[in-house]
């Protein structure tokens, strides 16, 4: 009988084997794509976001999505920062919503009589004087949360004196309800701090207390209305690439939407911006000065980062391109949209406007097929939610819960398990970096309280909260009292699990975010941002996209269809928050406040300007001509029961056949091979492991 050795050899040879004759079919058919290329051996180098390889013909479901879709890349204006004039207006709405400062004016007597006012240097005071804002109407509260409430004031005015000081991006009073919201609200925000902490110091509870501490800011919503949904599944979008050359094969020219733009010219601006504040101030503290300083450096740091990023995107689609000589668009588009492997995914949270069918006359089929959201499955129960305990928040026993349904519909059969299911290895400690790590607001944060801890007077920092009175909201299913209404979104949520780096996230959140902005097409929502919040543990990532209007681009003295509006997706340069601090907690509760009020508000606007026209629309479907088509049927799933695509297929069917029967031999061979146990397999998937740690 064989060694272990002699067999791994031998299935060794079989494999290298079918790669030769797959490469010779490869280049006899030009254009022809073998699905599951090449076919998963200890041989083969895996494709993983670290490494991106695309010399084994491999592409990953991100790139297919954003090349599909035509996705075109953005940098999100740094919030301290004055952004340029054109600054798009959807991410315009977002800074406005995270440009907040308290108002300065006098409280009524809401404590107990033993609350300590913080007193603000005589800088601050002068600068406070030309402020305006109304009286703000409170609810008793307890001194805690009284003191809570100042404290986070004052570093608010500390910091907006500040970016005035230095000719920065100023500041918008918040509105009477809004400031009254965050005091009335102060013991929860408190509660998120402490959980947040909690999570931060117990890794075996880490995902309990962390999903309690996010649904409790979900649920903080200051008696505001808003659809909130857990554990929703979302429709992918259908590929406006594969309907450009194929299902309206008709149009000429379609325009190449270049995907991957560099981020050097919106960097460009923040760093100009910050170098002019520089030379400009000249008699600033040298507080200040080092915090412009540190910004400088994180702006290039972070310009450095995202422009290699983009670049090594651009080199993985031009080598899959290149791998399979994919010359011509109608080829390129046609295995762009088979490279996609689901059709759903299921975002952690959501929140959204709700339209009842009466109110837009559409029948309850049409609604179905219209609808980003889709009905959970019944017979998948939502999985019960751990309760932690507040003020000492207790682990639980045995090892951490970590089951979760799919993030998407269609996994792939050759996709291994995540590396993050191991066990983690000891952190080494990190290197020393020249720049400062964080956001642009790691620096204001540092001076802030630097500030407030040598000002006249000393103000105390923001106490924790001992209040047991907000228990983690219990997580349900919205399902029932929303079938009949067409629901459209305004913020996800994607939590990840963990202690990984919270741009790891990013990537589901961002496919929640395009699956948005295609479905506001078909609506023609155009110019309308829909925002994404990736969390891990508890540090906080928001992202913002949008589609443009059509009617304003003109590409090749193209007129573009309704169907090609650009989606912008901004990634780069996003805000970042950390909920373990308390000043932190309260600006993303206030930017979800927003969300609730004035975003909802605005969207439910932009719908009732459309509505008729959709409606419409639907219910005169016999009238659609092919672009009316695709613009409305605008899911994937509709996409692949069209017969373009079931052409596409049956064009490369011969040629996959043949590669199918060179894996089912070379498969047949190697069950031949005795003994063929599960200690090669794992010796196979350790190889395969090592080679990608490597």
């Amino acid at each position: 009988m064989a060694s272990p050795t002699d067999i791994k050899g031998k299935i060794k040879a079989i494999d290298n084997e079918l790669k030769v004759k797959a490469a010779k079919l490869r280049s006899a058919n030009p254009g022809k794509v073998f699905p599951s290329f090449p076919p998963k051996s200890a041989s083969a180098t895996a494709l993983s976001s670290k490494t991106l390889n695309p010399r084994e013909g491999n592409l990953s479901r991100t790139s297919a999505l954003f090349c599909g879709v035509q996705i075109t890349k953005y940098t999100f204006p740094t919030p301290e920062l004055l952004e340029p004039e054109d600054t798009p207006e959807a991410l315009k709405m977002g800074l406005r919503y995270i440009r907040n400062v308290l108002p300065p004016v006098a409280l009524p007597p809401i404590g107990n009589g033993g609350v300590v006012v913080p007193t603000l240097p005589a800088e601050i005071v002068s600068y406070l004087q030309a402020q305006a804002g109304e009286k703000i109407p409170c609810a008793s509260v307890a001194d805690e949360e009284l003191e809570a409430f100042l404290a986070f004031r004052a570093a608010e005015h500390v910091e907006s004196w500040a970016l005035a000081t230095l000719g920065l991006a100023p500041k918008t009073l918040l509105d009477p309800e809004k400031a009254a919201y965050v005091m009335n609200n102060m013991s929860t925000f408190l509660e998120v701090c402490e959980l947040a902490k909690e999570a931060n110091a117990t890794p075996d509870a880490k995902e309990a207390l962390c999903r309690a501490c996010y649904d409790l800011l979900l649920s903080a919503n200051g008696g505001v209305l808003v659809g909130k949904r857990l554990e929703q599944v979302i429709c992918a979008p259908r590929h406006r690439f594969f309907d450009e050359h194929h299902t309206l094969a008709h149009l000429k020219d379609p325009p190449l939407v270049v995907q991957w733009i560099p981020m050097d010219h919106e960097f460009g601006d923040n760093l100009t911006h910050l170098e002019t504040a520089m030379e400009k101030k000249q008699n600033i503290s040298e507080k200040l000065t080092t915090c412009l300083t540190d910004m400088i450096k994180l702006i290039r740091q972070r310009q450095s980062n995202a422009v290699v990023k983009d670049k090594l995107w651009t080199q993985h689609l031009n080598a899959y391109r290149e791998f399979w000589q994919l010359e011509s668009p109608r080829l390129y588009s046609g295995t762009i949209l088979e490279a996609v492997t689901f059709e759903t995914a299921i975002c952690d949270a959501v929140l959204y406007a709700s339209f009842p069918i009466t109110k837009i006359d559409i029948s309850a089929e049409d609604l179905k097929d219209l609808s980003l959201f889709q009905a959970p499955d019944p017979s998948k129960k939502p999985q019960p939610e751990p309760q932690p305990t507040s003020k000492a928040a207790k682990a639980p026993k045995g090892p951490p819960q970590t089951s979760k349904p799919s993030k998407t519909s269609k996994p792939s059969k050759t996709s291994k398990p995540s590396k993050t299911s191991k066990p983690s290895k000891p952190s080494k400690p990190s290197k020393p970096s020249e720049a400062p790590t964080g956001t642009a607001r790691g620096p204001l944060n540092t001076f802030v309280d630097e500030y407030l801890r040598t000002a006249s007077g000393g103000i105390p920092p923001m106490p924790d909260s001992g209040s047991t009175s907000t228990p983690p909201r219990k997580r349900l299913l919205k399902v029932l009292d929303e079938i009949f209404a067409l629901l459209l979104p305004l913020v996800f949520l994607e939590y990840k699990r963990g202690g990984v780096d919270a741009s790891q996230g990013m990537t589901q959140t961002i496919y929640y975010i395009v699956m948005g902005c295609r479905f506001f097409v078909s609506l023609e929502i155009y110019d309308f941002p829909i925002f994404g919040i990736s969390t891990t543990g508890s540090i906080v990532r928001i992202f913002c996209g949008w589609a443009e209007a059509p009617e304003e681009v003109e590409e090749q003295s193209t007129k573009l269809h309704k169907f090609q509006s650009r989606i912008f997706i901004a990634d780069a340069n996003c805000p970042e928050w950390d909920v373990s601090n308390p000043r932190d907690a309260i600006r993303l509760a206030l930017f979800l406040q927003h969300l609730r009020t004035t975003h909802k508000a605005a969207l439910e606007k932009k719908f009732e300007e459309v509505k008729k026209k959709v409606s419409d629309s639907w219910n005169d479907k016999e009238s659609w001509d092919a672009e009316e088509h695709v613009l409305r049927m605008w899911k994937l799933s509709q996409q692949r029961q069209e017969e373009a695509f079931k052409t596409w297929e049956g064009e490369t069917a011969k040629v996959r056949a043949e590669y199918q029967a060179m894996v089912d031999q070379a498969n047949a061979e190697k069950a031949a091979l005795k003994p063929t146990n599960a200690t090669i397999a794992e010796d196979d998937e350790d190889i395969a492991d090592d080679e990608e740690d490597q």
